[in-house]
């Protein structure tokens, strides 16, 4: 119930109050040759600077499976985040099993900690809010939760019956998302006592409060909004569901519409048999008024939280879409990834493709710089940087 709730969250007593509230108004419309850098730093740099080279890091670890200065680079790495509260560390989750809490500028001693208790891939880490609790979420079913100080395991929640496809920490809170081949998402409220920063000296337990079910197939993406109050998950079965956090009640179901047949298209869904509707990438606006799914048909959808309604269908791709983002200082531009080996730049405005960046292989990850640029992650194990203004690779590691 409701009061349970407020127990369970107390960091998030005034979120969880105002679930039914507007979001905030979108920022004026900027053009896309507007955009400058951040602290208006001359070009070279900026392209020297450590907070850019980090950025490459993150994305380039997805594509190579590389741990910067690990001796030995664990095997392909599946998912990468950075410590919110600590930019210099970050956490890989690894094909062989393994959890990996990472310094790369790291200069003295070991630059990383091996986090093991998972007995399969490790598909998903993330962060929370604070940046001392990592969790991660595997093939084999596990959900666990670790100090992102100690490397100490600190519990392990139950419920997902099949592989974990996501995990994902609410935005002000304690409180962890979940998402599984089986069909369901599960919340847990994770409650820590001790002293997080001494080995031993920190227990968590972990609550469930939530089980969303209602998809046909598996969830393979999804997460909090960016205010914490709305639950959006995307799935194989082609829909994309909006979740009321305090009742678990769906509000809203999104169900997208197939691009026409052609060839090439789908290509991904085939080998992995997946349908062509199949969902595979979401990403939110930053003020939570939208969500934009990917497909393996290489289609994309915007569509509006507020109105639950379609806003716009993207069908310039030809293969799944595995990357979606929407430009994070809310500025009407989105960028779109695929396994076609294009990166597409896209007015929101209008719909309409703006700049298609071209690959020697597919784009598996898109991600937004300061300003006009995008950055890219393609099988071939090559990093891009790509100015969205020209269409034009500035840089590539």
């Amino acid at each position: 119930g409701d009061e349970d709730l407020e127990v369970f969250m107390p960091e998030d007593a005034e979120v969880v109050a105002d679930l039914e509230g507007q979001a905030s108004d979108s920022e004026e419309d900027m053009d896309l040759e507007e955009l400058e850098l951040e602290g208006a730093l001359p070009v070279d740099d900026v392209l020297d600077c450590e907070r850019d080279d980090a950025r490459a890091c993150l994305v380039a670890c997805e594509a190579s499976g590389s741990s910067g200065k690990d001796p030995e680079p664990p095997k392909p790495v599946y998912a990468v985040k950075w410590n919110p509260q600590d930019p210099s560390m970050a956490a890989c989750g690894c094909g062989d099993d393994r959890v990996r809490l990472w310094k790369p500028y790291h200069s003295e001693g070991a630059n990383s900690i091996t986090l093991e208790g998972h007995e399969d891939t490790v598909i998903d880490v993330d962060f929370d809010a604070t940046g001392k609790l990592l969790a991660s979420g595997g093939m084999d079913g596990r959900v666990l939760v670790w100090s992102a100080i100690t490397g100490e395991l600190l519990c392990a929640l139950e419920g997902p019956g099949e592989a974990v496809e996501f995990v994902s920490w609410h935005p002000a809170g304690r409180v962890l998302l979940a998402g599984s081949e089986d069909m369901t998402l599960w919340m847990w409220n994770v409650a820590v006592s001790g002293d997080e920063a001494a080995q031993g000296g920190c227990k968590a337990e972990g609550q469930c409060m939530q089980v969303f079910t209602g998809h046909q197939a598996g969830v393979t993406c999804g997460g909090f909004t960016p205010n914490g109050k709305l639950v959006v998950s995307a799935s194989i079965d082609g829909t994309a569901r909006v979740w009321n956090p305090r009742t678990g009640e769906c509000q809203h179901t999104f169900a997208f519409e197939a691009k026409p047949s052609q060839e090439g298209a789908g290509g991904a869904a085939a080998d992995e048999g997946e349908s062509g509707n199949a969902l595979v990438s979401l990403s939110f606006s930053h003020d939570s008024t939208m969500v934009m799914c990917g497909r393996v048909d290489g289609g994309a959808h915007v569509a509006s939280l507020a109105a639950s309604r379609v806003l716009f269908d993207l069908s310039e791709h030809k293969d799944s879409v595995e990357s979606v983002a929407f430009h994070p200082s809310g500025q009407p531009f989105v960028a779109t990834g695929s396994l076609d080996g294009s990166l597409v730049v896209w007015d929101a405005n209008t719909a309409a493709p703006r700049v298609t960046c071209a690959h020697p292989g597919g784009v598996i990850r898109v991600q937004w710089g300061d300003g006009a640029f995008v950055y890219t992650c393609c099988l071939d194990g090559r990093v891009r940087r790509w100015d969205a203004r020209s269409g034009q690779c500035d840089r590539e590691w």
